[in-house]
């Protein structure tokens, strides 16, 4: 049986670059954007974030229907996170 291993960022990263998994850190949230993730249809938005009690990762996606396939809006930045900071600091 495997132990516990506490991952830090720079653990994740190791592990994102030996399986061959396209990430990069966004300067806004400082979480680990995962680029594959995000090109596919309907993501929105894909990221890692490397906690003290784990790993939380978080995707945002657009619901499509049959009859039209919504996407993100061209005004929307791939991250979205600068607009949630600055709606929260003012």
């Amino acid at each position: 049986m495997l132990g516990v291993v506490n991952a830090d960022a720079e653990q994740v990263k190791q592990w994102l670059q030996q399986a061959n998994i396209r990430h990069y850190i966004c300067e806004h949230c400082h979480g680990l954007h995962l680029s594959e993730l995000q090109e596919r249809e309907g993501v929105v938005d894909a990221r890692l974030f490397v906690e003290e009690d784990g790993i939380l990762l978080t995707t945002m996606v657009c619901p499509s229907n049959s009859s039209s396939t919504l996407s993100r809006p061209p005004w929307m930045p791939r991250c979205n996170c600068w607009m949630r900071a600055r709606n929260i600091t003012g």
